[in-house]
């Protein structure tokens, strides 16, 4: 059988300069390719620049201390895995404590260039840019009243305290009717449980366990009890300026690294307390989407790869015949043999 196929094959009459052409190009747009994924591997921003990267002290995702020269150290679970990633890749962070208007506002008002941590929310803000996630976010309401964590009869919840960026979140939605009490920090939100002034507080999980760890003022004596809120989970990414954003991608595909050669985990050590891992997942859950669409590109290359050469196989196929037609048409040549 394959004798006979390889007989077959060298009756068929191969356009050689046709041929040799189109394996020129097909060479040459790889090479194309493999220097165009070269050239944007590249880093697209200034490497000698100093980039500001800001804080509003949320503990224990990023805070600053005070180092041993009265310099800002850098602490945090994220502010941590951010500050590494920055070394790794040769990029200059200045790191800065903002106070006010929150991430997203300052960023869109051009006070830092980077944030180490924001919400991952759709629509995006025209002048904000959102790495792929890292982390992700649960929240959690919590009161001085056991009442309200009875998993049957519950009473009407009236007045629920937030910090201001919660505040147009999932409160209204989550507590229609309840009078939304707004606080400037997660801490004075807490306060407010503390001192009968709101039911309950809506807070993000991890913040909720460092609060509790380090009580506000007027909680040191109190007992919280939880309550279960249907609220989704929320995916937390690098925030950056429009201008800055080549490198939050830069550090964003970093910390891929990092899970990747197990830096990410020797780093969470120290916050096991607050992590539960989701960093390895997202990476995990991402690896499975790029082999997913690579294993779909390829299938389609594959499938348009064999549709050419059955094409041009019919091609040459039908070629060899109209010779051999147009020869027979002709007939022997005068003076020879048949």
């Amino acid at each position: 059988m394959c004798r006979q196929f390889w007989v077959r094959m060298k009756r068929i009459h191969f356009r050689w300069p046709r041929f040799l052409w189109i394996t020129v190009v097909a060479g040459a747009a790889i090479l194309v390719v493999a220097a165009g994924a070269v050239y944007f591997r590249q880093p697209r921003f200034d490497t000698a620049r100093v980039w500001t990267i800001g804080t509003d002290n949320t503990k224990p995702y990023h805070y600053l201390e005070t180092g041993p020269d009265n310099e800002a150290v850098p602490r945090g679970m994220s502010a941590e895995v951010v500050q590494e990633a920055a070394r790794r890749s040769g990029i200059h962070l200045a790191w800065r404590w903002i106070r006010g208007p929150g991430p997203k506002a300052s960023l869109g008002e051009g006070k830092v260039d980077l944030w180490p941590l924001v919400t991952i929310r759709r629509p995006t803000l025209a002048k904000v840019h959102v790495t792929a996630p890292y982390l992700r976010n649960s929240f959690i309401c919590l009161s001085t009243e056991r009442r309200f964590s009875g998993r049957s009869s519950k009473p009407l919840v009236r007045r629920v305290t937030v910090m201001g960026i919660l505040a147009g979140l999932y409160s209204d939605s989550m507590f229609p009717g309840a009078e939304i009490i707004v606080k400037p920090t997660r801490e004075k939100a807490f306060s407010a449980v503390c001192v009968g002034e709101a039911d309950v507080v809506l807070v993000e999980t991890r913040p909720a366990q460092g609060i509790v760890l380090e009580r506000p003022p007027g909680c040191e004596s109190k007992t919280f009890y939880p309550m279960g809120v249907e609220a989704p989970t929320t995916e937390l990414g690098i925030g950056s300026t429009i201008e800055a954003a080549a490198v939050a991608d830069r550090l964003r595909e970093e910390i891929d690294a990092m899970v990747e050669d197990g830096t990410m985990g020797r780093l969470m050590k120290s916050w096991s307390f607050y992590y539960s891992g989701e960093s390895e997942l997202i990476y995990q859950g991402q690896r499975l989407k790029a082999s997913n669409r690579l294993s779909n590109g390829l299938s389609g290359f594959l499938v348009g790869l064999s549709i050419l050469l059955l094409l041009s196989f019919i091609r040459m196929r039908r070629a060899r015949q109209e010779a051999l037609a147009a020869s027979t048409r002709r007939g022997p040549p005068k003076g020879g043999f048949t």
